[in-house]
């Protein structure tokens, strides 16, 4: 599952965006649901699905020369970075946890091994414009190797051979023939095909075979001259031929008709039969809804509610806060400025100390020298020193008295740094408490605000129960009586087939005893013309011609190939029918592979109750977006990448009531997937997708924050 999508400088989005599995992204036009759907696709892909695959492309989405997307799981991460370098342009891929990949193409291949791609899921459009061909052969690739009956080469040539086996009455050397095109046909399906890519060889091949054949049947002379030699032997066979081809045609005409009331019968009685279902789903439903009783007393939950306001507190702090703010930094600067003072006393203290000590040297000096020349002890020298002496005295005196001044000084300095200290102290302290009183305050009424929240929508679903039961009550009446039959026999009754599938049964085997029987007389002819040497080459190349022309039809559309369409479609059908009964969208899914002209076509729709058929590309736009949903579902489970995701980009689109049953459906249709995101311009009013399982995120109020 990821658990989140990384955002950064793509489309000037940059952050994160939170997943849960069922998220529902709202918000308006601009605020980042699409860049979160791209970013997605991106980062599984490495392009935007439905845009151009070159890295150029991408990079388009940059609001800056860096743009990195990346996604997250329980237990991968990875992210892509696009950088522009002027007109160059490169992406890096990072993993966590790396398993030593150094290449791009070996962390692609990581990504893919983890996660999967899933370009038909990411961008439906993709798969829309291919052509019915191209859809065909998508859908095959859906197909699991135990859902068909042919799994490998070896099965499809014993499979054919079983089909185009000729009676032990055919000419041996058509017998021949056959079995030698089966074998040459087989050659074209290698090792290295898969099942889908080795039938569509052989088709193409024996196609080839079948147009060659039939123009060196063509060359042939003088067949027509000899046939008449043995018209008499070939008379009889001609006659009752044509009367076989005859009944055969009645057989068939016959047959389509009583298929098409068969059809007609079924039709009816699928239809029948879901209508009485859901009459009796819709009438336990009526009768739980009318025993439902209020879970709550309005009364009560209003008391309560008013209780819990009443606890709220008014509590600001902001102007003592701000008044002791100012106090500390009037104290810190009394404290910086008492200080610079002592250190300036401290300086003078020293300067006066060095004086003193200056001038008791040179005294010290002075009387030591005792009638000696203080500079030369061998020069007499009588001079007298007293005044100088007594000057020194007098300024040592003078200094000791202004150190005395100065220590005083750095004593009363000292007690206001100290001062300072403890009102600092005591201030910040202060403004501590009113900080933590304030946010103690908020955190409580946080938590009541919650309790109320809580209460008054509770309050809102018991005050509106009586209307909402009424309300649901008559929606599920008005969708009963549109289904029921009468008032009288209120269920659908359904149309004995018994009859018409024994009959159905009986022309299928008198036709294809028939058929055999005409491709006997018709062998047995040509054996008999083949029996002159002059049309051997003839009837060997209308061997060779017939011989092809059935294996490409038992390999084409009408053969194998169209039988693995059936397997596929036959399951993906009843997966996709059971996702819209799960949204309680009452249509009946169709694939139609097979125009009313005969043509091969691949389209697909649903049915209205009435019988009307309604294409794709009839629906409307909800209407689309509903059955996209259970087919996307559908595929995305046969695909079965490790990762499962359903992204619904312009959910809007979905109107409030196939909203909600769809949101309410997904539970049951989308179990096995990852991830499914609603992205859309949508209004959730009477909606609660959290009572089904749904996170959602508003763009908006993310946005005002």
């Amino acid at each position: 599952m990821i658990k989140k999508i990384t955002m950064r400088g793509i489309k000037g989005a940059n952050g994160t965006q939170e997943l849960t599995g069922r998220d529902i992204i709202i918000g308006h036009n601009g605020a980042g649901k699409t860049t979160r759907v791209q970013s997605v696709g991106i980062s599984l892909m490495g392009y935007v699905p439905g845009g151009g695959k070159l890295t150029a492309e991408t990079a388009k989405l940059a609001s800056d020369d860096t743009m990195t997307v990346g996604l997250d799981t329980e237990t991968f991460q990875f992210s892509r970075t696009f950088k522009r370098d002027g007109a160059k342009i490169t992406q890096s891929i990072k993993l966590a946890p790396a398993n030593g990949e150094k290449t791009a193409t070996d962390k692609e291949r990581r990504i893919a091994a983890e996660l999967g791609k899933q370009p038909v899921m990411l961008d439906f459009g993709e798969f829309l414009n291919l052509s019915d061909t191209k859809r065909r052969e998508f859908i095959y690739a859906l197909a699991e190797a135990d859902e068909i009956d042919l799994a490998n080469r070896d099965l499809a040539e014993r499979t054919l051979r079983e089909r185009l086996a000729l009676p032990d009455t055919a000419d041996p050397k058509e017998i021949e023939i056959l079995d030698a095109a089966i074998t040459e046909c087989i050659t074209a399906y290698t090792d290295s095909h898969t099942l889908q890519e080795g039938l569509q060889a052989m088709s193409d091949y024996a196609k080839e075979q079948t147009s060659y054949w039939k123009k060196e049947r063509d060359k042939a002379t003088g067949a027509a001259q000899k046939m008449t030699e043995y018209k008499n032997d070939l008379a009889e066979t001609d006659r009752t031929l044509d009367a076989n081809k005859k009944r055969l045609e009645e057989l068939r005409e016959e047959l389509i008709t009583v298929m098409g009331e068969l059809a007609k019968a079924n039709a009816h009685n699928q239809n029948a039969q879901e209508k009485n279902a859901r009459i009796t789903a819709l009438q336990a439903e009526i009768a739980e809804i009318e025993g439902a009783t209020n879970p709550n007393d309005p009364a009560e939950l209003r008391e309560l509610i008013a209780q819990y306001s009443a606890d709220l507190k008014q509590i600001d702090n902001g102007a003592a806060t701000a008044a002791a703010q100012t106090a500390l930094t009037q104290l810190r600067t009394e404290k910086t400025d008492a200080e610079r003072q002592r250190e300036r006393e401290l300086e003078n203290y020293h300067a006066l100390k060095a004086k003193i000590d200056a001038s008791q040297a040179l005294i010290d000096k002075i009387t030591a020298s005792n009638g000696v020349c203080a500079l030369d002890c061998r020069i007499q020298c009588d001079k007298n020193f007293t005044d100088v002496l007594n000057n020194l005295e007098n300024e040592k005196a003078v200094s000791a008295e202004s150190i005395s001044a100065s220590i005083e000084q750095g004593k009363k300095l000292k007690a206001v740094i100290d001062i300072a200290e403890q009102g600092i102290a005591d201030t910040e302290r202060e403004i501590a408490r009113l900080q933590t009183e304030e946010i103690t305050a908020l955190r409580e009424n946080e938590e009541l605000g919650q309790l109320i929240n809580s209460l008054t929508a509770d309050l809102n679903i018991a005050e509106n129960f009586d209307n909402r039961k009424r309300d649901r009550v008559a929606t599920k009446r008005n969708e009963l009586n549109a289904l029921v039959y009468s008032a009288e026999t209120p269920m659908w009754a359904l149309i004995d087939t018994v009859g018409k599938t024994t009959r159905r049964k009986e022309i299928e085997c008198t036709e294809r005893e028939l058929r055999t029987k005409i491709d006997e007389q018709t062998k047995a002819r040509n054996s008999v013309a083949s029996l002159k040497n002059s049309i051997i080459d003839s009837v060997t190349a209308g061997y060779q011609a017939d011989a092809w022309k059935r294996i490409a039809e038992a390999v084409g559309a009408k053969g194998l190939q169209g039988e693995l369409v059936k397997d596929t479609l036959a399951p993906m059908t009843d997966s996709i029918q059971t996702k819209l009964r799960d949204m309680d969208v009452h249509k009946i899914f169709y694939f139609q592979t097979e125009s009313n002209g005969g043509k091969e076509v691949f389209q697909f729709g649903w049915e209205e109750l009435d019988g009307e058929r309604r294409n794709f590309d009839a629906l409307s736009t909800g209407e689309q977006m509903l059955l996209l949903i259970a087919l996307m579902t559908t595929i995305i489970e046969r695909l079965n990448p490790p990762l499962k995701v359903l992204i619904i980009d312009n959910a809007e689109n979905l109107d409030h009531d196939n909203l909600n049953r769809v949101l309410q459906g997904l539970n049951t249709a989308g179990a096995n997937l990852d991830n499914i995101i609603f992205c859309g311009v949508m209004d959730l009013l009477d909606i609660t997708p959290e009572e089904y399982g749904w996170r959602v995120w508003n763009l908006n109020e993310r946005e005002q924050k």
